[in-house]
């Protein structure tokens, strides 16, 4: 098993060994700094737990045990979360597992984030709550005291190495530099071939 974002491997190997244990817990809080990719392994783990292609993207899957959740607006609203009830506690259509994501979860407003926390606290059998977040400490306590948490540990060599096997620029390390490091924010801005930081500056 290799991820397309190779920093990822280790907690994509702990996810892989708590899977095949049978001890990956029903509520998940995936993290890491902006820029490296909690997204990304966020639907690497519900198209695993899914058993669909992981080279798939899961937004565009019209999957039966799947619910991803984005942001309206600026939040996710409380609507949403109890929306979800029906569908976390419904038997699979497919497989063995249901899983629901909150991509960007540090935008629960308040009132959704206390509706989330009875599921959290008490999952449905079969159903995997994976919450994905740049910023962590903006969820309630009450939240993250009820999922486990896995961190993406930055790797700043293996990162360099993923943006100079994809784009041949002399502006890489200048790249870096201004985005702290993060290599998918690189990697936007050459693919919307954006000129780096300190030349617009200039």
């Amino acid at each position: 098993m290799t991820l397309e974002l190779p920093w990822q491997q280790v907690c994509a190997d702990r996810l892989q060994r708590s899977l095949d244990t049978g001890t990956l817990p029903h509520a998940i809080l995936l993290t890491a700094v902006a820029g490296w990719g909690e997204r990304a392994l966020a639907a690497w783990l519900a198209l695993r737990l899914l058993g669909e292609d992981v080279a798939k993207q899961p937004t565009e899957l019209a999957h039966p045990d799947l619910r991803w959740i984005v942001a309206d607006g600026a939040e996710i609203k409380v609507d949403v979360v109890r929306d979800l009830s029906a569908f976390a506690y419904a038997t699979p259509m497919k497989g063995a597992a249901k899983v629901i994501v909150f991509e960007d979860a540090h935008r629960l407003n308040r009132a959704a984030a206390n509706a989330l926390q009875n599921t959290l606290e008490e999952p449905p059998a079969g159903t995997f709550v994976i919450l994905a977040s740049c910023f962590p400490g903006r969820l309630l306590a009450t939240i993250r005291s009820r999922c486990q948490r896995f961190h993406v540990v930055p790797d700043a060599a293996l990162a360099r190495q993923w943006l100079s096997s994809r784009y041949a620029d002399e502006t890489l390390d200048e790249r870096l530099f201004a985005h702290g490091g993060a290599p998918l924010a690189v990697a936007a801005e050459l693919a919307a071939e954006t000129p780096p930081l300190q030349a617009l500056l200039d």
